[in-house]
């Protein structure tokens, strides 16, 4: 009888087995960066919230032009750039008032008090990645997601909370990234 069971189990298996060793499956997966906000208790993972555009240039050329962007436009710390699977990160990045040069409230939206944006005058906390796709030989997909909470800086037992991106940083990274392809 296990005989049976055992015969029955792997012949429901072979469709799979078949299918994972099949071609015309893609085998590139995203690495998930799995980021915790302060004051959270559950984890958000980055490429979910990923916002995606086209980039017409190559996988590599692309992926060159982030780094650049990233570190020389935007100027945002990286903590991880990986060049196999073109993912640019950063978990954990602190920042208070501004951001690539900009109030932090053109970029989050952590809500608003007496003094104005929270985003402005708050300690932010701030996750980002950078993805890098192809498409075809000269196209790449870019995606860009943020995650970010904010704590008042006065007094020691403030909660986090969380903040809502604009989508200007996000389009902002892909816009320079389509500037600096073309120098490339």
């Amino acid at each position: 009888m296990l005989d049976v069971i055992r015969s029955v189990a792997f012949a429901a298996m072979l469709p799979s087995l078949a299918l994972s060793q099949s071609s015309d499956v893609p085998s590139q997966r995203r690495d998930p960066i799995e980021v915790f906000g302060q004051g959270r208790s559950a984890s958000v993972m980055l490429d979910s919230l990923a916002l995606w555009e086209n980039v017409s240039a190559s996988r590599a050329i692309a992926f060159d032009a982030v780094v650049r962007v990233i570190k020389h436009h935007v100027k945002l710390g990286v903590e991880h750039a990986d060049t196999i699977s073109k993912v640019v990160y950063n978990r954990r990045l602190i920042a208070i008032r501004r951001l690539a040069g900009q109030p932090m409230s053109r970029w989050l939206r952590c809500g608003a008090g007496l003094t104005g944006e929270h985003a402005n005058t708050w300690r932010i906390t701030l996750a980002y990645g950078v993805f890098v796709e192809p498409l075809s030989a000269d196209t790449s997909r870019v995606g860009v997601a943020l995650f970010a909470t904010a704590r008042n800086p006065e007094g020691v037992s403030t909660s986090a909370v969380a903040c809502a991106s604009t989508g200007a940083l996000e389009r902002e990274v892909i816009s320079k990234v389509r500037e600096v392809v073309q120098t490339l």
